[in-house]
């Protein structure tokens, strides 16, 4: 009794990638998707109903057949299924929300990183030219600040790329539960992927932002004492 789903999150509205329109078409894909999928019915084993209902008391999906002629479920609190069903999967895409947005944000990070990276190497390259006459001295000097750079950089970069692939696999595992998941399996898995987003949100937040390491190099120093 599987049905596939797939869940193609909706971009936040803050998030300045997006247009009003893209946001539109976005939405409407997401929808005509849904209905698609969403239209298969699962069955009861037991009566080969459609599974409509569900029971609160056993936290199970049930058929009409269950609710009103079973003793199982007698004087039990039922809800329908397809209500229960929006209410734990709106559940998890509001919490999965703020995965995309820290990707993205990440994701701009790595590549202000990846400038300044490419931005000290420049650096180091025209500093390496100015001072040809004192070359050797200057070169040494400059190796082993740049090597200090690129330490902090590299060591920064890697922590970015870390939390990224982890945000990009729980996204991943998330939606695939989603779209290889029926109903009933997916309300009872909520918990468990709704804890593990949770979790994901409460991780330190990687400070993103300038790069605080600087392009310049303190090579005055080392000419003074080469041309002395």
């Amino acid at each position: 009794f599987f049905f596939f789903f797939l869940m193609i999150r909706r971009p936040p509205r803050s998030t300045p990638l997006y247009s009003s329109a893209a946001s539109d078409v976005y939405k409407r894909q997401v929808l005509e998707k849904l209905k698609k999928e969403v239209g298969r019915n699962e069955k009861c084993e037991l009566h080969s109903q459609a599974l409509i209902y569900y029971c609160a008391t056993c936290g199970k999906s049930i058929c009409s057949d269950c609710a009103m002629f079973g003793d199982e479920h007698k004087e039990h609190k039922f809800e329908h299924l397809e209500k229960v069903y929006e209410q734990h999967l709106q559940s998890i895409r509001s919490e999965s929300e703020f995965m995309h947005t820290r990707s993205a944000e990440y994701t701009k990070h790595m590549e202000r990183i990846k400038r300044t990276i490419e931005t000290i190497q420049r650096a180091k390259d025209d500093k390496v030219d100015e001072l040809m006459r004192v070359k050797r001295i200057v070169q040494e000097r400059l190796e082993e600040e740049l090597k200090e750079k690129l330490m902090v950089l590299f060591s920064e970069k890697s922590v970015v790329g870390d939390e990224i692939k982890y945000l990009k696999g729980l996204q991943k595992d998330v939606e695939k539960e989603i779209s290889s998941s029926t109903r009933s399996q997916l309300v009872l898995k909520s918990q468990e992927l709704v804890k593990k987003i949770v979790e994901a949100r409460a991780r330190p937040e990687l400070p993103i932002g300038d790069i605080d390491v600087s392009p310049e190099f303190s090579y005055s120093c080392v000419i003074s004492l080469a041309l002395k």
